[in-house]
């Protein structure tokens, strides 16, 4: 999320003072900037979404692994039956569904804090004279 404002930032250094950088012809040093500063957003994104693929394909192959353990601990102690084997299945399948969630509801919490906090100081700034015109 900072990266993106950064880039957000620099964007809109460029659009505002565009004037400037064409009187001063700065056009390649600005492009150069945001560039890198987009580079890094991309790395950053690439890197979240290896990260989270990674953990995808071990949370989907987690279930079948864990009971094919177990199956194979109940079969070597004898106490292998229907009823168990079924439980067994459920149980590691919701397991599974709790591994699977738990990177989204971690990346949605971030999220969420971050939104909560920018809001949180937004409310919190003193109010304008309505008397006086603020141009942006």
């Amino acid at each position: 999320m900072n990266l993106r404002d950064l880039r957000v930032k620099r964007s809109t250094e460029v659009l505002s003072g565009i004037k400037v950088i064409k009187l001063f012809s700065l056009e390649k040093v600005q492009l150069a900037r945001l560039v890198n500063a987009r580079n890094k957003e991309l790395h950053n994104i690439f890197r979240l979404s290896l990260t989270m693929t990674v953990f995808n394909i071990i949370a989907t192959c987690a279930a079948p692994l864990m009971s094919t353990i177990a199956f194979i601990a109940m079969i070597s102690t004898g106490q292998f039956d229907i009823s168990t084997a079924f439980t067994t299945v459920y149980l590691f399948g919701s397991l599974s569904f709790s591994f699977i969630m738990l990177p989204m509801m971690m990346s949605f919490s971030s999220d969420a804090a971050i939104s909560s906090a920018r809001i949180t100081t937004f409310l919190q700034l003193p109010e304008q004279d309505p008397g006086v015109i603020v141009k942006i």
